[in-house]
């Protein structure tokens, strides 16, 4: 975190360093390891041959929701179905990646 303050402060003082600033920041992010959108860890999830729920992203993801992270997996070509639930008078859906 210190370190990115510092590219930060260094690309500020001199507006034409972009380039440089840019390379700087993605080596940083490579050795610091960037991390994984919510998508990209449902995805993952799914692709593993698991199901989710939105309780389940909620509690591994921190994921909100879940449906507009779906949404924009189908929008990407993702064939993921989804199964209406009912359990103790609730109702959610679950999801599943179509193999």
């Amino acid at each position: 975190m210190i370190l990115t303050v510092w590219f930060l402060q260094q690309f500020m003082r001199n507006k034409n360093m972009t380039k440089e600033f840019e390379n700087l920041m993605l080596n940083h992010l490579k050795k610091e390891g960037a991390p994984m959108s919510q998508e990209k860890q449902i995805l993952n999830h799914l692709q593993s041959g698991k199901r989710l729920t939105q309780l389940q992203a909620l509690k591994k993801f921190g994921c909100f929701r879940l449906s507009a992270r779906i949404g924009g997996l189908k929008a990407k070509g993702y064939d993921i179905s989804t199964t209406p639930i009912k359990k103790n008078g609730k109702r959610f859906a679950q999801y599943h990646l179509v193999k």
